[in-house]
């Protein structure tokens, strides 16, 4: 009897996919099916024998059919033997003697179960047997066959059926799949047979048929046990073809022949395979094997897996076969071995390839130890895949002998190797020789020294090489070495050496010569090699070449790098006879060279460059490039010594360049036509270059001369024999700016004695030098010879002695006259500091050229500086246009000489600034001096100037500025032109001067000058005049006033009237000030300033033994003044408002003034304070203490008043505590309450009974459930708006605590204000206060609800998990009265000796519903769940606890829907009694089923008959323990009350439950043998129709994998097209990026239905080949899928999650001339998924993989309109998976395997995607997607995707334009069928 794996329905159905044909006909349909049986045959379970075969031989089967005309199929049932003896009988998973299938049925054969032949699944009448499953156990016998599934008539396929033997023993064969009728056709696909232990006396076959039909991809996996027959992929007895089965050996024992495939007659056998990595194989191996005439081909042998040896004790005593037909007339051809590792055979036979595999661990190798000859038809038929690590080796060795017919060696090339096969000299191996000449990392060498890194023999080009040799001995070196043969000549790819590296190093000798990469191939390239050899190599002889062609082309950009080495020999950065050598280089560094060094030699050279660096030595000659032709090459010194010449090309070169740095010699330099020096680092008096030739002069071009670099005083070249200079200009000097324009370069040919010998070098940095330099005592930071702008120079001198000092110095020829950009000196800055003396001048900027600016210079000069002599200028310009915007600062020094800012004879001198901070100056002080100046600034900080002062010295001077700050000038000071506007005096502080003249306004800023200074005293001996409107003053005033300006000689103010005091009078925000004049003697001789703050005040202002805060002389209104006061005052003023005469209309008033007390002895404290009869005091606050700290001790308060008018919106605002005698006229009292303040009350009144209003009283910060006392007051507390039946409470913004203002009496009189707070909802800790402990309170009324607690320490007597009295709550209506959804747990230590409530309330109706009170091993005296007026819902949860008394679901006569639930755990639950229960819940949780357990409740006082009548049972177990059997009983409840007993109705039945998917139905009666218990018993048990709600899952992730597919075969498909066609046509044979996004949303029905959304995205690669039928597209891509889904039941069960994948694929389509096409995709992957639903869920993850077919063609009806047909066939495999559910199950879920077909037709309107419309029909059918599962042996109802759907669609795809890259395709589908819905999708695709 044999098995198959796919249906002959589905085989046809994908051949008409595949070559487009048309399907027309009905698909069979499938009604009742025998499905879900578990039957388990033991000892106390005997089989049925229900399961009778034809021949009448006796077994028994989980899932039958007798019935001969029953087409149903038998799906999903499970066997199990254990421990019992079914021998002579056979066992079934699903036995179907009608027509239907046998369909995924187990077996399971455990210990001591023993049988004759074990089933997965049989069918007998014409069914498929079709993934059923046989599992042989330890410890489990079968004395007959074993069979996956088997067909034993004359129709039905056997498919994808599986036997798995983990150990037990079969005396007879094994067949994975069995068709047993010689008279069937149909096929055996797909079967299984894994062996892992036990003994099998017979063959075992993947699978088998005695009828024609196919044997196709079944698999045998050995890893173990011991096989007494063959081992056989697939066979057929009759004349079907056997191909695609495979075996594969790991490992057990096998003592007959090993077949992949076989075959008995006419059928061929073909590409089957044999896999060997361990394992004992007793006798021949044989890819493919045949009794018959059928043909033997393609079959494979694979020894090794390629990347491990074969495992140790692995055995193959005899031959290896590709195919043999014992002497049939079949053909055998196209065998193959592949050898993988290295293994013993006895001989090989028919093998027409032979692979081996080598990799960087394994050296395959194959010892034959027969007694024959082995015979090798062609070396050809050998190949070598991977790369040898070794040179050398042996690939088959016979001590027998090895016979080739064709051929002696033969040499193959690869892609980085080519290896020569060849037998050796005795005939008995075939050995090889591999050289690598492509990326090469390790050296190698011959037994002659030779090392390489890349080499060829035959020609290839060796590239990409790259070596180290850092010790050892060698002759020559190659980093590449191409030898071809004598008549070879290179191509492009061919003969050539290329991009080698080798490196030399460490302690490493050479013999011979080095190469990078060197060719003796006719025409060969030596290009881009490089050649490394660092210090410590020993070179002996030979020479050194980067690339080496004798009879090349070209050696070019080869690169040779000696470092600190010595060579004998000569150097070569490329060389060849007759080609070119270009761009080659030279790098000796620190080497040196006994003979010569080539930048480049060949027939001609260009560019190559030498470079002789840190102390290279060259005895020889130093080319650049030597050839007939040599242009452009250079040659570079740094450090060199060179005893020959040096030579940069060809003596007619052109381009030619010398590059000198540092200091060198050299025997002669010639044939340059450029030369460059770099004197950076040069010291003075060096020579860069000594030419050491005693017999000629040195020939120079002057104009091929550059110089760049900082220095001084050096020679470029120096030659005794002299230079002679062509283009020479006797006494020219040659400048030249730097590359970054901030430099000048002068070079000057210096005679001596008629002959020049050394050419001289001197630079100056004008632009931007940060250095200073001093030459001859002048020092500078930018300097111009040639009159370059000096400019942006900025220099620091802080030490020396110095004549002049130069920011910048421009000087120029005297015929210079100044541009924009020449001679001038802008922008430059010097810095004189520290110790430095400067005995001359200081210039920012100077510049001598006529007409030149100085202009934005700046100097400063500091303190510790000497200057002995000499002015300092900002910016000077003796004949120049402008000094414009220079500064000087002078900080702390003196100075004998004049200061400008800027100075020029006949130009303007305008916007400078002079700063003398502290600074004294001898002479003058001049902001501008110029034929014009204006816009100056002097400023004196503090300075002292002996001389005369002036903002601005000329005949024009205007809008000068002159500040004086604690200065003292002798002589006077100028504001500028007499007749001068706009000229300014600014003072501050206290100044002294002679005289002012030349100001147009004068300026005081008062703030910070002491009351009774005087600001500006002049002492000359004239009097001053000033204009009243030139004079203002600003800054703060003081009490007292303050005088700006004195003259005791008299002050004439014009426009001031004789009886005029006051000059100017302005109040402000916040001050009011006046300046008014003082007379002496009837003359005026000071002007005055005073003024007072009324707004704003932040420290107290104290006036004899009184502090004030704000004060107004003139009647304005004192405000927003803020003092705090701590020291002993009579009175204290917030603000005091008195007098007249402010123009302002805020006035007579004061308001919003603050006093804050931290201490003192104080009498009157008021907020504010007017003297006006019609002012007002509001608005003020008086703080008792700044909120941080306590007052401080001793503190005494009189009285405190918020206003002495009136007390509106003032507050007293109480910090700390403290004790006041009266509190008057406040609208508002505020405590902030803090930690600190204790118990102590926060505000003690002493002086008599206090009016309050309790409406005024506020507090802030968090209150605690400890009351705290607001108010004191033992005389009495008078309260006005006060109800005492309530609290004042007020709600957090969250809505979850009260906090309560609350009165208390002593006696009558109502003494004390206190405050407290509780919360009430969402309270997550215990609160205990006295003897009562509650998670949420309230006594204003407020709902308590969501309160969740634990105890688990401590006495206590009641505990409440809401707890609601009182009122006077401000929340809505609903929310006040209740007690609900509060849970209280007490476990642990805790004990409580009164009640425990989940919930209570005293409030009139109040409801107390929802809560929960759990009680989990410890004692209570009683528990209610809730105690109201309405008590429903309430749950009371008891675990091993004691309650001496009741047990109250509901106190509410009228409750409903309360539980108590009592949990089995480690001990019984005692309890008195219960009442108010509607809800009896009992939890076996684990309890054990073997009549141990205990009982559950025990009722201790319960007097009489305790009734269960009128109460809800259920019964729940955990769903990860042991589930429960038909007979299993618990007691319940045991009343053992003195003459207490139990009742309950007749035929009571519970509903129980196991996890949340099994379910069972108990029998609850009093138990016969005791009246006083009550005793559940297991009367039926099996899983829910709600577990198929955990299997959606499966079946939407298929479905979602089938959309990404869908959406790869359009959009996706479609936007890789696009990007490959515009690939092909901008790069050609590229590949191009492409990505696209879509998606939508479905309904698929699966028995129930799940609504799926998601979307999905692909990016790959994609590229467009032309080809001889048409157009291919093909590339890999990525995809990724994201989406959710809703599934559900018939009973509304609903389940939902999430699923997502990723994955990679290849996908391709063929488009042919004649407008049809062919496309497909393959698709591997993960999915993952998780579920949500039946209070539980769970996560898997999958491996799938998939892939699709279709074809199609396009029919052209009209321009534009195009009408499709098509067919595509698609499958996806989504891998079985376990999940652990949270609720304590573990599901198994099988493999979902999805077959599709879509037929379908589409209309398309549009030429191009720029804008088609599109609708189209299609039908598709779904052939399975089955999603299956069990729980603990049990299946659950599966859901099925499988059916058909019609598709009507209808689109628009569009782009923005032609060439727009982004694509957009909007899609609405309507689906009816097994997808039902209309959906909607876009789709965007991108192509980059």
């Amino acid at each position: 009897m044999y098995q198959e794996i796919k249906s002959r329905r589905l085989a046809l159905l994908v051949a008409i996919a595949l070559t487009g044909g048309s399907l027309a006909g009905a698909t069979n349909a499938y009604a009742a099916e025998v499905t879900g049986q578990n039957v388990t045959i033991n000892a106390s379970t005997p089989p049925s024998n229900n399961a009778t075969d034809p021949y009448d031989y006796p077994g028994s089967a989980a899932g039958v059919i007798n019935d001969p005309a029953n087409g149903d199929d038998v799906v999903r049932n499970t066997l199990t033997l254990e421990n019992y003896d079914y021998s002579g009988n056979n066992i079934f998973g699903g036995f179907t003697r009608g027509t239907g299938r046998a369909k995924d049925n187990i077996v399971h054969i455990r210990e001591n179960g023993k049988v004759e032949a074990a089933y997965g699944g049989v069918t007998y009448s014409g069914g498929d047997a079709v993934g059923n499953r046989v599992y042989l156990h330890a410890g489990g016998l079968v004395n007959g066959g074993v069979f996956g599934g088997s067909v034993d008539g004359a129709s039905g396929s056997a498919e994808d059926n599986h036997v798995v033997v983990e150990s037990g023993r079969v005396n007879d064969f094994i067949r994975g799949g069995n068709i047993d009728d010689p008279a069937s056709t149909d096929h055996v696909t797909g079967n299984t047979v894994t062996i892992a232990g036990g003994v099998i006396d017979a063959p075992v076959y993947g699978g088998y048929t005695n009828g024609s039909g196919n044997v196709t991809g079944n698999r045998v996996t050995i890893t173990g046990g011991e096989i007494h027959g063959s081992v056989i992929g697939g066979d057929t007895f009759g004349s079907g073809n056997v191909t695609g089965n495979r075996v594969t050996i790991t490992g057990g024992e096998i003592h007959r022949f090993v077949f992949g495939g076989a075959g008995h007659e006419s059928g061929n056998v073909t590409g089957n395979e044999v896999t060997i990595t361990g394992g004992e194989i007793r006798d021949h191996v044989y890819g493919g094997f045949t009794y018959g005439d059928g043909d033997v081909t393609g079959n494979i042998v694979n020894i090794g897996d390629g990347v491990h040896d074969l495992a140790a004790g692995t055995r193959i005593d005899k031959s290896i076969y590709g195919g043999s037909n014992r002497g049939g007339s079949g053909t055998i051809s196209g065998n193959i071995l592949h050898v993988k590792a290295s293994a013993s055979a006895q001989n090989i036979h028919n093998f027409d390839t032979i692979n081996f595999y080598f990799t960087n661990t394994l050296s395959p190798k194959l010892t034959l130890s027969g007694t024959a000859v082995t015979t090798i038809k062609s070396l050809r038929d050998i190949t070598v895949k991977g790369l040898p690590t070794a040179v050398t080796g042996t690939l088959i060795e016979n001590a027998n002998g090895i016979t080739v017919t064709d051929s002696s060696s033969v040499t193959k090339t690869g892609d980085t190797a080519e290896t020569i096969l060849s037998t050796d000299t005795t005939g008995k191996k075939i050995d090889y020789t591999r050289y690598i000449f492509k990326g090469a990392r390790t050296a190698e060498s011959s037994i002659y020294h030779e090392t390489w890194g890349g080499r060829s023999v035959i020609g290839n080009t060796t590239t990409r090489n790259e070596i180290t040799v850092s010790s050892g001995a060698h002759t020559d070196v190659y980093g590449g070495w191409t030898r071809g043969a004598s008549s070879q000549t290179a191509t492009a790819d061919k003969g050539n050496s290329t991009d080698n590296k080798v490196t030399v190093d460490g302690t490493a000798t050479v013999s011979g010569n080095v190469y990078g990469g060197m060719t003796t191939v006719s025409g060969g390239k030596a290009s881009h090699n490089e050649v490394t050899i660092n210090k410590g190599v020993t070179l002996s002889s030979g020479d050194v070449y980067g690339g080496s062609a004798a009879d090349g082309s070209s050696v070019d950009d080869n690169k040779v790098y000696l470092n600190g080495i010595d060579t004998p020999g000569n150097v070569y950065g490329g060389s060849t006879l007759f080609g070119t050598a270009n761009g080659n280089e030279v790098h000796l560094n620190g080497a040196t060279v006994t003979r010569s060094v080539f930048g480049g030699s060949g027939d001609s050279t260009s560019k190559n460059k030498v470079y002789l660096l840190n102390g290279a030595q060259v005895t020889g000659s130093v080319y650049g490039g030597g050839g007939w032709t040599a242009n452009d090459n250079e040659v570079h010194l740094n450090g060199a010594t060179v005893t020959g010449p040096v030579y940069g090309g060809a003596a007619n070169g052109t381009g030619n360049l010398l590059s000198v740095k540092g200091v060198n010699s050299a025997g002669k330099i010639a044939d340059f036509q450029k030369l460059h020096f770099d004197a950076t680092g040069v010291a003075a008096g060096q020579h860069m270059l000594t030419i050491t030739d005693t017999a000629n002069r040195t020939a120079l071009d002057w104009n091929a001369l550059t110089a760049t670099g900082t220095a001084r005083g050096i020679d470029l070249i120096y030659h005794e024999q002299g230079i002679a200079l062509s283009h020479y200009t006797a006494g020219s000097v040659k400048s030249a700016l730097s590359a970054d324009g901030k430099s000048e370069y002068d070079i000057e040919a210096v005679d001596e004695g008629g002959t020049v010998k050394r050419l001289a070098y001197n630079s100056y940095q004008f632009k931007d030098a940060r250095t200073a330099e001093t030459v001859g005592g002048e020092t500078w930071g930018g300097r111009s010879r040639v009159g370059n702008s000096t400019t942006g120079n900025e220099i620091t001198v802080s030490s020396g002695t110095h004549a002049d000092v130069y920011g910048g110095w421009t000087r120029g020829a005297s015929s210079q006259t100044a541009t924009a950009d020449k001679g001038n000196s802008t922008d430059n800055k010097v810095t004189v500091d520290g110790t430095a003396t400067v005995s001359g001048n200081v210039y920012g900027g100077m510049t001598t050229v006529s007409g030149g600016k100085a202009s934005h210079n700046e100097v400063t000069i500091n303190k510790g500086v000497t200057l002995s002599s000499g002015d300092v200028y900002g910016g000077s310009a003796a004949d120049g246009s402008s000094v414009d915007d220079n500064k000087v600062y002078l900080n702390g020094i003196d100075t004998p000489g004049n200061v400008y800012g800027g100075s020029t004879g006949l130009g303007t001198a305008n916007g400078n600034e002079v700063h003398l901070n502290g600074a004294t100056v001898t002479r003058f002080v001049y902001g501008g001096s110029g034929a014009s100046a204006s816009k100056n600034k002097v400023y004196l900080n503090g300075a002292q100037v002996t001389g005369d002062v002036y903002g601005g010295n000329a005949a024009s001077a205007d809008d000068n500025e002159v500040h004086l700050n604690g200065a003292r000038v002798t002589g006077d000071v100028y504001g500028g032109a007499a007749d001068g506007t706009g000229n300014l005096l600014s003072v501050r502080g206290v100044n002294r001067a002679g005289w002012i003249a030349g100001f147009q306004k004068v300026t005081f800023d008062a703030t910070g000058v002491a009351a009774g200074e005087t600001m500006l005293n002049l002492n000359g001996s004239a009097g001053t005049t000033l204009d009243r409107g030139a004079i203002d003053a600003t800054g703060s005033t003081v009490n007292g006033g303050i005088t700006l300006l004195h003259n005791a000689n008299g002050i004439t103010v014009n426009g001031l009237a004789a009886d005029d005091n006051i000059l100017k009078s302005e109040t402000d925000a916040t001050t009011e000030k006046n300046i008014a004049v003082h007379r002496t003697g009837g003359n005026i001789t000071d002007i005055r300033y005073e003024g007072y703050q009324f707004a704003g005040v932040t420290t107290p202002v104290i006036i004899g033994t009184d502090a004030y805060g704000g004060i107004s002389r003139a009647g304005n209104s004192t405000h927003d003044n803020v003092i705090t006061v701590n020291s002993d005052y009579t009175n204290v003023y917030g603000g005091h408002t008195s007098g007249a005469g402010t123009t302002r209309d805020d006035k007579d008033n004061s308001y919003r003034n603050s006093v804050t007390i931290t201490g003192g002895t104080l009498g009157n404290v008021y907020g504010g304070y007017t003297e006006s009869a019609t002012g007002t005091t509001t608005g003020n606050t008086v703080n008792i203490g700044d909120g941080t700290n306590a007052l401080t001790a001793g503190t005494t308060i009189a009285e405190i008043h918020g206003g002495n008018r009136t007390a509106q919106g003032n507050k007293l605002v109480v910090n700390t505590a403290a004790t006041v005698g009266k509190v008057l006229s406040f609208e508002k009292f505020i405590f902030n309450h803090t930690a600190s303040a204790g118990t102590t009350p926060m505000l003690t009144i002493t002086n008599g009974a206090t009016d309050l209003d309790f409406n005024a009283i506020e507090a802030t910060d968090a209150a605690t459930e400890n009351p705290v006392t607001l108010v004191h007051n033992s005389a009495g507390l008078n309260l006005t708006n006060y109800d005492a039946a309530k609290v004042k409470s007020t709600l957090n913004e969250a809505g979850t605590q009260e906090t309560n203002i609350d009165v208390r009496k002593t006696g009558a009189l109502n003494t004390d204000v206190i405050r407290y707070a509780y919360t009430f909802a969402g309270a997550t800790a215990a609160t205990t206060v006295g003897s009562d402990t509650w998670g949420g309170r309230s006594v204003a009324g407020n709902t308590t609800t969501g309160n969740v607690f634990t105890i688990n320490s401590g006495a206590h007597t009641n505990v409440y998990g809401g707890w609601t009295t009182g009122t006077g709550s401000t929340a809505a209506a609903d929310k006040r009265g209740d007690s609900i959804s509060n849970k209280v747990t007490v476990n642990g230590s805790a004990t409580v000796s009164g009640t425990v409530y989940g919930g209570y309330t005293d409030s009139l109706g109040g409801k107390a519903t929802g809560n929960e009170v759990t009680i989990d091993k410890v004692s209570a005296g009683s528990v209610v769940g809730g105690y109201g007026a309405i008590t429903n819902d309430n749950v009371i949860n008891l675990r091993n606890a004691t309650v001496g008394g009741m047990v109250t679901g509901g106190t509410a006569a009228n409750g409903t829907g309360n539980t108590l639930a009592v949990y089995y755990g480690t001990g019984t639950t005692s309890i008195g009694d219960f009442s108010g229960i509607q809800n009896l819940h009992f939890d076996l949780e684990n309890a054990p089923t073997d009549g141990t357990a205990h009982t559950l409740l025990n009722l201790t006082n319960a007097a009489g008959e305790k009734s269960f009548s009128n109460i809800n049972l259920d019964i729940h177990r955990s769903g990860a323990t042991k589930k429960l059997r038909k007979g299993d009983s618990f007691t319940l409840v045991d009343n053992t009350t003195a003459g207490g007993s139990v009742s309950i109705g007749d035929n009571v039945t519970a509903e129980g439950t196991d996890g949340v998917t099994r379910k069972y139905t108990f029998a609850v009666a009093q138990d016969p043998n005791d009246a006083h218990k009550l005793v559940a018993t297991v009367t039926k048990a099996g899983l829910g129709e709600q577990a198929k709600s955990l299997v959606e899952t499966r079946a939407g992730a298929s479905a979602f994998l089938n959309d990404g597919a869908d959406f790869l075969a359009g959009a996706g498909m479609s936007a890789a097209q696009k990007e490959a066609a515009a690939a092909a046509m901008t790069s050609g044979g590229v590949y191009g990026l492409w990505a696209g996004m879509g998606g939508g949303s479905l309904r698929h029905e699966t028995g129930s239905y799940v609504d799926m959304k998601g979307w999905n995205l692909g990016v790959g690669w994609a590229r467009e080949n032309a080809v001889k039928a048409g157009t291919l597209t093909f590339g890999p891509f990525i995809e990724y899928g994201r989406g959710s889904y809703d599934s559900y039941l018939d009973d509304g069960t609903h389940g939902s999650g999430k699923t997502s994948y990723v994955g990679v694929g290849m996908m391709a389509k063929l488009e042919t001339k004649a407008n049809s096409w062919i496309d497909g995709a393959l698709r591997v992957g993960r999915t993952k998924s998780d579920y949500t639903g039946l209070d539980t869920g769970y996560d898997t993850t999958s491996t799938y993989y998939a892939m699709h077919v279709g074809v199609g063609k396009d029919f052209r009806v009209r321009a534009g309109d195009t009408v499709s047909a098509y067919v595509r066939y698609s499958y996806a495999h989504t891998a079985g998976t376990s999940a652990h559910l949270s609720s304590g199950e573990t599901y198994d879920f099988d493999a979902v395997n999805s077959h599709r077909l879509r037929i379908g037709t589409r209309y398309t309107h549009g030429e191009t995607a720029l804008s088609q419309l599109y609708a189209g029909l299609a039908w598709e059918y779904e052939f399975d997607g089955d999603a299956r599962a069990t729980y603990d042996g049990d299946s659950t109802p599966s859901p099925s995707l499988k059916g058909g759907s019609a598709l009507l669609e209808l689109g628009y795809r569009f782009a923005p334009k032609a060439d727009s890259r982004v694509s957009y395709d909007l899609n609405l589908s309507g689906w009816q069928g097994k997808r039902q819905g209309v959906t909607g999708g876009i789709s965007v695709k991108w192509a980059f």
